[in-house]
């Protein structure tokens, strides 16, 4: 074996390529959930009627403002005349594009002045918490599944 054969190592190829450049990966996880979010809009926009497609907007805006949720604003729509499929469609894609932009975006929330030290507080709170209570970190996972398979807002004031 030569030191030629040590530097002729593969790299990623394709859309793994582009992601393991770190100038174009940020952008593209910035970008890509926004994209996805405008992309449910615009298909809205162009399968209804202008009026219907306000309305349904409406709803999915008002998916985001508690006590409203999946479990009050789905029977909303349906007795609004939309179709089950169209906005149980709408609000999972909106799910993932949130919850992609979160995920993915995460690090650039900690740097935000005074979000940021808002969450690295609750984080080190938490991690406090269960390093003091090993036994709930057995139940971490399952005790997230359930909370958020059961959504509990408190109470509606």
């Amino acid at each position: 074996m030569s030191a030629d054969d040590t530097t002729n190592i593969p790299g990623p190829e394709g859309w793994k390529a582009l992601l393991a450049n770190p100038y174009l990966a940020g952008p593209i996880k910035f970008i890509l959930p926004i994209a996805i979010a405008l992309a449910i809009f615009a298909a809205l926009y162009l399968i209804e009627p202008y009026q219907q497609f306000l309305v349904i907007s409406g709803l999915l805006a008002a998916y985001f403002v508690p006590p409203a949720g999946k479990e009050s604003i789905i029977p909303i729509a349906i007795v609004m005349g939309y179709p089950w499929w169209l906005i149980t469609l709408a609000i999972v894609l909106l799910d993932v594009a949130v919850s992609l932009f979160v995920v993915w975006n995460f690090d650039l929330a900690l740097k935000i002045p005074l979000i940021g030290r808002l969450l690295e507080s609750g984080m080190a709170a938490g991690r406090n918490y269960t390093d003091t209570r090993p036994w709930i970190r057995r139940f971490s996972t399952i005790g997230l599944v359930l909370f958020v398979f059961f959504p509990l807002q408190g109470p509606v004031r």
